[in-house]
């Protein structure tokens, strides 16, 4: 890993989507980020316990499991749970919200790029300084 890299926050992306992934990779790493991309929750829990990304952006809606039980078992974990969740998803707010703490965030689809930065930016800055929601 290069130097560079590795001043740079980790996120980690995993949405079956590939071109709304690859989008979300580029504006990623234009304000800063290191990224790696998942097209799979299993693929994603095999590879993330090496990688300790600071933040998991997920969609909710996987083909091989959905956004929640790929949550649940990220805090199952104990090399990932305490990296925060991000649920970014096409499907209503309040839906997702209603599953508890499992999410740090949840950002509906269409979003704005900057705001999506912000929100990162902000569990970043929360999780140097001790944790999460």
């Amino acid at each position: 890993m290069s130097t560079a890299r590795s001043q740079r926050p980790l996120v980690a992306i995993v949405d079956d989507d590939p071109d709304g992934r690859e989008l979300l990779a580029t504006i990623l790493g234009l304000k800063g980020f290191a990224v790696e991309q998942f097209e799979s929750a299993e693929a994603a829990l095999e590879a993330l316990p090496g990688l300790a990304p600071a933040i998991i952006v997920t969609d909710v809606t996987l083909p091989d499991m959905d956004g929640y039980a790929f949550g649940e078992r990220v805090r199952r974990s104990e090399a990932l749970r305490g990296i925060p969740l991000v649920a970014l998803t096409g499907r209503p707010r309040d839906e997702v919200d209603g599953k508890g703490a499992l999410f740090a965030d949840v950002i509906t689809k269409p979003a704005d790029p900057d705001h999506v930065v912000h929100a990162l930016r902000r569990l970043v800055v929360a999780g140097t300084n001790g944790g999460h929601r």
